[in-house]
């Protein structure tokens, strides 16, 4: 094979892996919580949106929460509301810590093209509740490894969909009445202090 040709196929071989790698990104799950910082005890919505390139049927994903927040509801987006096969998460099905996840699931099949559903939606909202302050609330989703299982589409219907799966977090700030009071209770220890150093002074 002479240089050129070597360059030719390298080329090629380089397009179509990127192409491939591209095209594998193109399924996604993501989670946004809008705010960076909420309250502590206070409730906040985080979205769950897919963006999919491929139609889908129908599946699940797991929505994990670290010990910092707790789950309060879930509501799934109305364009879902006459689908069947939702699984939607409900107090006690899960706090989402490690072990026990949030599941969330959908299925959207029509009897004519196109089957199933692609493009970008906002799947729900989930309700949730932040802890202690001072601390980092994280939300993760990934792929249902049990039940409901994986997502799958119409190219494959034997073969899991290739979906990445996103996260977000929040910091939990002290509520605004414990800033202000902590607040007012370092200005009179600083002013006390003061009050001290010029009596010694005088002295």
């Amino acid at each position: 094979m002479s240089s050129g040709a070597a360059l030719t196929f390298i080329s090629t071989l380089m397009w179509f892996l990127m192409s491939a790698s591209s095209a594998s990104a193109l399924n996604m799950i993501s989670l946004d919580c809008g705010a960076g910082s909420v309250g502590s005890g206070d409730q906040f919505v985080v979205d769950v949106t897919m963006n999919f390139a491929e139609s889908t049927g129908g599946g699940g994903m797991e929505i994990y929460l670290n010990e910092n927040l707790s789950f309060v509801s879930f509501t799934f987006d109305t364009i879902f509301s006459g689908n069947f096969g939702l699984l939607n998460p409900t107090n006690g099905s899960g706090n989402g810590s490690a072990g026990s996840p949030l599941e969330i699931a959908f299925g959207f099949f029509s009897a004519m093209p196109p089957w199933g559903y692609s493009g970008e939606q906002t799947i729900g909202q989930i309700v949730l509740q932040a802890g202690a302050p001072g601390s980092v609330g994280s939300i993760t989703a990934g792929a249902s490894s049990f039940n409901p299982g994986p997502f799958y589409g119409f190219d494959d219907v034997n073969t899991p969909m290739n979906v990445q799966f996103g996260a977000t977090s929040v910091t939990i700030t002290p509520e605004p009445s414990t800033a202000l009071l902590l607040g007012i209770g370092l200005l009179g220890i600083s002013a006390r202090s003061k009050g001290r150093s010029r009596s010694q002074d005088r002295a």
